[in-house]
């Protein structure tokens, strides 16, 4: 009986900071990433793929990738890079869902969130196939393009309805996020 009290006060406490502990892993996996983009294009002028969300890359700007990235930086882009990034999306969409549904009580907003995790997955099958494919197409290249810029607006859009709903929950009653400190009197 106290092993489940115990339990339950656990979940609670998970259930309460969620939002917190899902920023916490985000911001940990993003520290990683950065750290990761750097032994990727060691030793070149480089971006990797997932951070060109404006401009987007043609079929030279790959090839001059692929030729001046090292092995090494290939398999760091693919074996953990990679990972992370599948991970990554997941993280931040629930953050986007669980805060834009608190905020807004409307599941479809909410859901939006999640707009950001389709593209970018997208983009990382495409990264794979870019990665390790022999003969790639133009056509592969402006598709994969296309998709992390179209990623790269869903994050925008994301990030300011969350800056937006933050920015209103600051001066609303009974926001969780505003500073607490008492008038005396």
């Amino acid at each position: 009986m106290l092993l489940q009290l115990k339990a339950f006060k656990e979940m609670e406490y998970i259930k309460k900071h969620l939002l917190q502990i899902l920023a916490i892993l985000v911001l940990l996996i993003y520290i990683m990433m950065g750290f990761l983009q750097g032994l990727i294009v060691k030793g070149t002028t480089l971006q990797i793929f997932d951070v060109m969300m404006v401009k987007g890359f043609d079929l030279a700007y790959v090839n001059t990738f692929l030729n001046q990235v090292s092995m090494q930086g290939k398999n760091v882009y693919l074996h953990l890079q990679i990972p992370l990034d599948f991970i990554f999306p997941v993280l931040m969409s629930l953050i986007f869902y669980l805060f834009f549904l608190k905020e807004t009580n409307n599941k479809k907003i909410a859901l939006f969130g999640f707009s950001s995790l389709i593209f970018d997955y997208a983009e990382n099958i495409f990264v794979i196939i870019m990665l390790t494919s022999l003969n790639l197409s133009e056509s592969t290249v402006r598709i994969a393009s296309t998709i992390t810029i179209i990623k790269g607006i869903m994050y925008l859009i994301n990030y300011g309805l969350l800056l937006f709903l933050l920015i209103r929950c600051r001066y609303r009653k009974g926001c969780p996020f505003k500073n607490k400190t008492k008038k005396t009197s």
